[in-house]
């Protein structure tokens, strides 16, 4: 049996897939992503340094908000307690 290559497409066509040992990840304590464009932000620095997994604090969305949902290519899961407090996402 042959171990499959980590950085070989899994479809023809597709961009390389990282390896493991050289996956980017990151944590940002933003303080808000209530304001409009702040999210774009985020996502526009996220791609600026390279990061493939961002875990962020801090966001004070509401618990109403989606929990999972995707923009420009990156899905963003959100999590919240039911009392409001410890917002945060992670973004792929």
């Amino acid at each position: 049996m042959v171990a499959r290559n980590p950085l070989r497409p899994l479809v023809p066509g597709t961009r390389k897939r990282e390896s493991a040992k050289n996956l980017p990840v990151a944590t940002w304590n933003v303080r808000t992503l209530v304001e409009d464009g702040k999210l774009d932000n985020l996502i526009y620095e996220m791609e600026r340094m390279r990061v493939a997994l961002l875990g962020v604090l801090e966001t004070h969305w509401k618990k109403e908000q989606e929990e999972a949902f995707e923009r420009e290519g990156h899905v963003i899961i959100h999590a919240a307690r039911e009392d409001g407090q410890s917002k945060v996402l992670l973004i792929t």
